[in-house]
């Protein structure tokens, strides 16, 4: 989740997606994992298995490219430090306008040479709200916990609002948990209900076959 930030920093300001796409449009788009009939999604490495909701295009590579580069030269930016995002693997990326979207990414992640978990994500978030403050957007923030499939996710809430925080603008949820020894996270990005229900539908039916 330490590079899945460098996506959700631009994902606030980018494109949206209309394209039709049949499954080996989207299996084409898909860096890492494979989608099988039905639209159900896995990702091998960390034994993980969704159904992609109908409506929701996958991202392209090339988009992909392109929010990559923008959220990393914002996060340089915010931390005045050069990112090494080389080990960042995306997984399946979807967009359905420029407010709804659902990212998800792996990142080998070992306790002896990167620290604690825990701590780790407490940086995050750390550098989340930075980020987000130095980009002028009023915002709050909660931490929290979620299970799925059994397993127990942190969570990281971004409410954010206009200019004079007396309107809601998009909510987002990261959620992230130390996998096969990968750092996994995934961010929902959402302005309204029916989105909303469907990205929450989609992370809560997911199917984990690595329960450590």
């Amino acid at each position: 989740m330490r590079l899945l930030i460098i996506y959700l920093l631009s994902s606030v300001v980018l494109f949206s997606c209309k394209q039709k796409q049949t499954l080996a449009d989207k299996q084409k788009e898909i860096e890492t994992g494979n989608l099988v009939a039905g639209n159900q999604y896995m990702a091998e490495e960390i034994g993980w298995a969704l159904i992609i909701p109908e409506g929701w295009p996958v991202m392209t590579r090339e988009q992909n490219r392109e929010l990559n580069s923008k959220g990393k030269e914002l996060l340089e930016k915010s931390i005045d430090a050069k990112i090494d995002d080389s080990r960042m693997k995306q997984l399946i990326n979807l967009k359905k306008d420029a407010y709804n979207s659902f990212l998800s990414t792996i990142e080998k992640f070992g306790e002896d040479e990167n620290g604690s978990y825990d701590q780790n994500n407490r940086n995050v978030y750390a550098t989340m709200e930075k980020a987000y403050a130095d980009k002028g957007i009023h915002a709050n923030y909660e931490i929290g916990r979620d299970s799925l499939d059994g397993l127990e996710f942190s969570t990281f809430k971004i409410k954010i609002y206009n200019k004079d925080g007396s309107k809601l603008i998009m909510t987002q949820i990261m959620y992230s948990r130390l996998i096969n020894g990968y750092d996994f996270g995934m961010t929902t990005s959402f302005n309204n209900k029916d989105d909303m229900n469907a990205l929450m539908t989609m992370i809560h039916a997911s199917k984990f076959t690595i329960r450590n």
